[in-house]
């Protein structure tokens, strides 16, 4: 049979290739970035920018697919796995299971560290469509967390006038431009940037529909991974490999079913002959009686004795608190359904200044 020969591939083909799979300074763990992207990142300062909604994708939490709408929620845990890299949460994010969700609230009942405890909490971004108003020549991406913007826009929206209609700031035609204060602020060893005053100032000129075409489908750059790899990841494991602990259920179990075999191994003691067998029809036969009686204590002799059984104390199958045949806790990352009441109290947590890793300008810039 013929060998099949390899196509070389030329240096121009490798050339495209790597730039095709190569994302320069590393890839976001969080966000499906497309080639190009220009990330809104203000610093201390007023800013006009124009805020526009987009025709949402599949999964927002606050719209159907295909409904116009003009941010994306979703929630990061940080500081994950050997490289420390953050991830989307996507128990908050998507209503899927979060392994790092799970593990949290197993610390929670067993009373652990409340530093690690808040480590592991879910921190609030959202991602928003941005046009600087004074030039409106690119759409740029807004990364930051919703307590150094989005709650505040929500107070705004809130506390408006009945004759001021500023929740259709995000509109194509007749929305309106945001007037940003912004300030740095410092906390825990390292400074960040917050919106604390917004205004809102009617557009002068609307926005064509050909806009929506530019414009980023916030659902669809979120990267959701699924629960096996994010648990990988989280344990330090290679991608999707799983981790088998042995906790004291198993040892319990296992020494269990040990102890029951060595019980049915335990030779059992033959069962002694009846007098009356070895007995003349007579009765009056004495040397056949001495003889029987010597057989007799002969086999008692011979007979090996029954090793004792081992003590059951140990075991109790009804003993749920020692031993449960039923209970697959692998002491790793496991909870039961009444913990969400537990972390879903901390969620909406504002007072956790939610970039304040320092690691990632995207964090910090906001």
């Amino acid at each position: 049979m013929a060998k099949k020969k390899k196509t070389k591939m030329s240096a121009a083909e490798r050339a495209k290739r790597r730039a095709a799979n190569h994302t320069s300074g590393g890839a976001s763990t969080t966000l499906r970035l497309p080639a190009g992207v220009e990330f809104f990142s203000p610093k201390k300062g007023k800013y006009l920018v124009d805020i526009l909604s987009y025709p949402a994708g599949k999964g927002n939490p606050w719209c159907e697919e295909g409904e116009m709408y003009f941010e994306r929620t979703y929630f990061v845990h940080r500081n994950v796995g050997i490289e420390n890299q953050s991830y989307v949460c996507p128990r908050l994010t998507s209503e899927l299971k979060c392994p790092i969700c799970e593990y949290r609230a197993k610390l929670l009942k067993e009373g652990a560290d409340k530093d690690l405890i808040q480590s592991l909490k879910p921190q609030e971004r959202q991602l928003w469509n941005v046009i600087d108003a004074t030039d409106r020549k690119q759409v740029m991406l807004w990364d930051i967390s919703t307590f150094c913007f989005g709650a505040q826009l929500d107070g705004q929206i809130n506390e408006c006038d009945e004759d001021e209609d500023f929740a259709s700031f995000s509109d194509l035609e007749g929305g309106y431009t945001l007037k940003l204060g912004v300030d740095q602020e410092s906390g825990q060893g390292f400074t960040f940037v917050k919106v604390n005053r917004i205004g809102f100032k009617s557009r002068k000129k609307d926005y064509d529909e050909s806009i929506l075409e530019k414009l980023y489908n916030l659902d669809d750059l979120l990267i959701i991974l699924d629960y096996d790899k994010l648990n990988g990841i989280f344990l330090q494991m290679p991608s999707g490999e799983k981790v088998e602990e042995e906790d004291d259920d198993d040892v319990e179990e296992e020494a269990a079913s040990k102890k029951e075999k060595k019980k049915k191994a335990a030779p059992k003691p033959e069962p002694e002959e009846d007098d009356g067998d070895l007995e003349d029809e007579d009765g009056d036969d004495e040397d056949v009686e001495e003889e029987a009686a010597s057989k007799k204590k002969k086999k008692k002799k011979a007979a090996p004795k029954p090793e004792p059984e081992e003590d059951d104390d140990d075991f109790d199958p009804e003993d749920d608190g020692d031993f449960d045949p039923e209970d697959d806790d692998d002491g790793t990352a496991t909870r039961g359904k009444d913990d969400d009441d537990d972390l879903e109290d901390e969620d909406g947590d504002d007072g956790d200044l939610e970039d304040e890793d320092g690691d990632d300008d995207d964090d910090l810039v906001l």
